[in-house]
């Protein structure tokens, strides 16, 4: 199973988000579908352990309540995924 997660939300932005969606991610061996902007979930990917965490990422362009509703769709509908 993989969990959509808006990477550009939360009150602290992607630097926080990111490194405890793959923290949870591992706690429960599920794989993550990160939404939002690749120039800014790239580098922080790159810092971040990513070990045993299968990940998709899905563009949005919007704004973070965008990158919500995408998120929110993934599961939904099927959508075209970008294996990273």
């Amino acid at each position: 199973m993989r969990i959509a997660i808006d990477a550009m939300g939360g009150d602290y932005g992607p630097e926080v988000v990111i490194p405890g969606a793959f923290t949870g991610a591992r706690d429960h061996g599920v794989g993550l579908i990160l939404v939002g902007r690749p120039e800014t979930i790239r580098p922080i990917i790159a810092k971040t352990d990513t070990a045993g965490v299968a990940l998709a990422m899905r563009t949005s362009t919007g704004s973070s309540c965008s990158a919500a509703a995408q998120a929110a769709s993934v599961i939904k509908v099927k959508q075209e995924i970008i294996e990273v």
